[in-house]
């Protein structure tokens, strides 16, 4: 117990000191990992998504229809809608954390990555809420796919 101490308290008092690891140890510290290395095992694509509607035709579209991501490739969906307030959600089964995502008007949601368990094809439902219309009068939900390959 006292040989922990002593080790602990010569440890403290290097680290005071100043004294580089090398110096005090004998051998080299391990190198950081560079930010490049960092930037390259964390990076994520996004795959857009832009719903927009028609006010003409009372008609909300999903563009792409089907959106197809990668596990491997880090890929994850970003919708986008600049017509009015949006929410995305999965109908049976999510590919992602959260089965549902709100989309301010103007504004995006990004799904994340995709679960490890996930794969084949995801329907989800977009609702569009346009502010001041009653319920009646809402734009028809539409119904389009995230399709996960490993």
């Amino acid at each position: 117990m006292k040989r922990v101490s002593l080790v602990l308290a010569l440890a403290a008092l290097v680290c005071l000191l100043g004294v580089p690891f090398a110096v005090f140890t004998g051998c080299t510290p391990p190198e950081p990992e560079s930010n490049i290395t960092k930037a390259a095992t964390t990076a994520r694509t996004q795959k857009k998504v832009d719903v927009e509607y028609n006010i003409s035709t009372n008609v909300i579209t999903v563009r792409p229809d089907t959106v197809r991501i990668s596990k491997q490739a880090q890929e994850e969906v970003d919708w986008h809608c600049l017509d009015g307030d949006v929410e995305i959600r999965f109908t049976d089964k999510t590919p992602f954390v959260s089965g549902a995502f709100h989309i301010a008007k103007g504004g995006g949601a990004s799904s994340g990555l995709a679960r490890s368990d996930a794969k084949y094809g995801y329907k989800y439902s977009v609702i569009l809420t346009i502010p001041g219309r009653d319920a009646n009068d809402q734009p028809k939900p539409l119904d389009p796919e995230v399709v996960v390959d490993p």
